[in-house]
């Protein structure tokens, strides 16, 4: 599914980098969790690829995850404490 978003619309979605300090775990990890279908997917935000050279080159820009789902998450998994019921 792709959402195009204006600019200030995508303030509430986190980048991997993001979501991986958030919940202090390496990207790799986030990866793992999608595989084993226990994270939250993500968005995808404008296109797939951009055109280089005349060829379609995978674009991970367009990937993120809302903070919402992510804390949602979190509580859900009694992640570590961390979750503050007023974020």
């Amino acid at each position: 599914e792709i959402i195009n978003y204006h600019m200030d619309k995508i303030d509430n979605f986190l980048k991997i980098d993001e979501v991986a300090k958030i919940l202090q775990v390496d990207r790799t990890t986030i990866y793992r969790w999608l595989k084993e279908g226990t994270f939250p997917d993500p968005t995808r935000i404008g296109p797939a690829f951009k055109m280089e050279n005349g060829k379609k080159k995978p674009k991970r820009q367009g990937i993120r995850w809302e903070e919402d789902l992510v804390r949602a998450w979190m509580k859900d998994n009694a992640w570590q404490g961390l979750v503050n019921a007023e974020d």
